[in-house]
C-alpha cells in the first residue's frame, strides 16, 4: 500500500476516532466534567443500529439518526437523575460517579445482550483509490462525520442555544448573571455529547463488531485524542482523531499491527510532556 493510500486510510479511521472523542470533549467544555460513561454511550449507539438493522430490517444508514436521538435522550435521563446532582461539585466526585455509571452500563449490557460479538449485515462493496481498495462503508462514514461536524459548528455559532452553550462554556457565572439558564444549557450540552456518541456508535457498527466492552477499547484513544486536541475543543478532538488515525495507519502498515495498541498511550504521554494544553486547549478556564 502506497503512502497516499495509507494516509487516506488514516484519515478515514481518524475521522471516526475524532467523532467518538468529540462528545467527550464537548461535555467537558460545557460542564468541566470528564464523562467516563461516554464509552457506554457509544456502545448503546452501536447496539441501537444493530438491533434496528437486524430485527427491524431497516437500512443500516437510516438507523444512524435513531441512534443519535435515542442516546441523546438517554443522556438527558442520566443527566437529570445523576449528573445534575454533582455538576457543581469537585471534578473527582463527577469522575467517580461517571465511572460507576460506566461499570453499571457495560455490566448491564453483558447481561442483556451477552458477550457475543455481533455485526451489522451492511456492505456496499469497495472502490479503488490510490491503487488500494477502500470499503464504501468507511467513505460514507467519513462524509457523514464531515456533515455532522460542520452542522455542529454552525449550530454553535449561529443559533441562540449554541451561543448560550458557548457562553456557559466560557464562564458559567457570568452567563447566569446574563439570564442564561445554566442548568438547562448543561443538560442540552450533555445531550449533544450523548448524541455524538450515538452517531459514532452507529457508524462503528457498520464497520466493526458490536459487543458490550467495545467502548472500553475506545476510551483510552478518546482520552489521547482530547489531550492532543485540547480538552473542550471540538475541532481539536477531530484533528486529534485524524492525527491518531494516521499514526496508527502508518504504524500498522510499516511496522506491526500491535503498534496500533501502543500509539495511543504513547501520544498521550508525549502530549502531556510537551503540550499539556493540547493544540486548541485553553491554559486557564474562568468559572
Amino acid at each position: 500500500m502506497g503512502v497516499s493510500a495509507v494516509l487516506l486510510q488514516g484519515l478515514l479511521l481518524g475521522s471516526l476516532y475524532g467523532l467518538a472523542a468529540c462528545g467527550l470533549s464537548f461535555v467537558f467544555g460545557v460542564m468541566t466534567i470528564i464523562n467516563l460513561a461516554h464509552a457506554e454511550f457509544i456502545m448503546f449507539g452501536a447496539y441501537t443500529t444493530f438491533f434496528m438493522a437486524v430485527i427491524l430490517k431497516m437500512n443500516a444508514l437510516l438507523t444512524i439518526p435513531f441512534s443519535m436521538v435515542l442516546v441523546g435522550i438517554f443522556a438527558i435521563f442520566i443527566y437529570l437523575v445523576l449528573i445534575k446532582r454533582v455538576a457543581s461539585e469537585n471534578q473527582l466526585v463527577s469522575l467517580i460517579l461517571t465511572y460507576a455509571i460506566s461499570a453499571f452500563l457495560w455490566n448491564f449490557a453483558q447481561v442483556a445482550f451477552s458477550s457475543t460479538f455481533r455485526s451489522v449485515p451492511f456492505n456496499l462493496g469497495s472502490i479503488l483509490v490510490f491503487g488500494s481498495n477502500f470499503p464504501v462503508n468507511k467513505i460514507i462514514s467519513f462524509l457523514i462525520i464531515v456533515f455532522l461536524i460542520i452542522s455542529l459548528h454552525f449550530f454553535l455559532k449561529w443559533t441562540d442555544i449554541g451561543k448560550a452553550i458557548r457562553a456557559v462554556a466560557q464562564n458559567s457565572k457570568i452567563a447566569s448573571i446574563c439570564g442564561i439558564n445554566v442548568q438547562q444549557v448543561r443538560m442540552i450540552g450533555f445531550s449533544i455529547g450523548g448524541a455524538l456518541a450515538g452517531v459514532a456508535g452507529g457508524l462503528i457498527a457498520i464497520q466493526w463488531s458490536v459487543f458490550p466492552l467495545m467502548g472500553q477499547d475506545l476510551i483510552l484513544k478518546c482520552f489521547a485524542i482530547v489531550a492532543i486536541g485540547g480538552l473542550g475543543s471540538v475541532p481539536g478532538a477531530l484533528l486529534g482523531g485524524i492525527i491518531l488515525g494516521i499514526a496508527e495507519a502508518l504504524g500498522t502498515s510499516y511496522w506491526d499491527s500491535t503498534m496500533a495498541n501502543v500509539i495511543a498511550p504513547l501520544l498521550l504521554i508525549l502530549t502531556f510532556l510537551f503540550l499539556p494544553q493540547g493544540l486548541f486547549g485553553l491554559k486557564e478556564r474562568v468559572d
